[in-house]
C-alpha cells in the first residue's frame, strides 16, 4: 500500500501556509488612512468572478482526473507500466487521486492569496473600515480548508472512491 503521509503532508502544509500569511496580512494591516474608491473595487469584482471561475474549475478538473479522463499517471520505474495494485486499491488510482487533491487545493489557493492581497490594500486605503464587506474576501480561505479537510486522503476513501469511478468508467 502506498503511503499516505506525503500527501497529507502536502495537503496540511498547502492549509496552514496559507492560513498563516493570509491571517498575517489581515492582523498586520491597520485599517487606518484616507478613504479611496479606486483600484480596490474594481479588484473586489475580480476576485469575485476569479474565486467562481476557479472553484468551479478546480471541481471540473479534479473530477475529470479521477474519472481518469485526463491521465497524470506517470511510468513507475522497472514497472514497464504495469499496474500495481496493493490488497485495497491500485497505485494508479492513489496518483490520480492525489494530482486531483494538488490541483483542486492549488487553484483554490490562488483565490485565496488574491483575497488576502485585496483585503490588505483595501485596509491600507482605510477602506476595510467604512466598508466592512471586504471581510467577505475570507471566504476563499474557509472553501480552502473544508475542501482540504474533505480531500484529506484516508485508505478506506480512497478504496470507496475507486469503486465508485471504476464503476462508473
Amino acid at each position: 500500500m502506498p503511503n499516505l503521509k506525503p500527501l497529507r503532508i502536502i495537503i496540511v502544509a498547502l492549509v496552514t501556509m496559507t492560513t498563516i500569511f493570509t491571517l498575517i496580512m489581515a492582523r498586520t494591516s491597520s485599517g487606518i488612512g484616507t478613504s479611496y474608491l479606486g483600484p480596490v473595487s474594481t479588484f473586489r469584482i475580480i476576485h469575485l468572478l476569479m474565486t467562481i471561475i476557479l472553484i468551479l474549475l478546480s471541481r471540473f478538473i479534479g473530477e475529470k482526473i479521477l474519472s481518469g479522463k485526463i491521465n497524470v499517471q506517470s511510468r513507475l520505474p522497472g514497472n514497464d507500466s504495469r499496474q500495481l495494485t496493493f490488497d485495497t486499491f491500485t497505485l494508479s488510482f492513489y496518483q490520480r487521486y492525489a494530482s486531483a487533491a494538488i490541483v483542486q487545493l492549488a487553484l483554490t489557493e490562488v483565490s485565496v492569496l488574491f483575497g488576502g492581497i485585496v483585503f490588505l490594500l483595501a485596509s491600507q486605503k482605510g477602506e476595510v473600515l467604512s466598508n466592512p464587506i471586504y471581510y467577505l474576501h475570507f471566504l476563499p480561505l474557509f472553501y480552502f480548508i473544508t475542501t482540504a479537510a474533505k480531500l484529506l486522503p484516508t485508505e478506506q476513501k480512497l478504496i470507496d472512491m475507486e469503486k465508485m469511478y471504476s464503476a462508473n468508467n
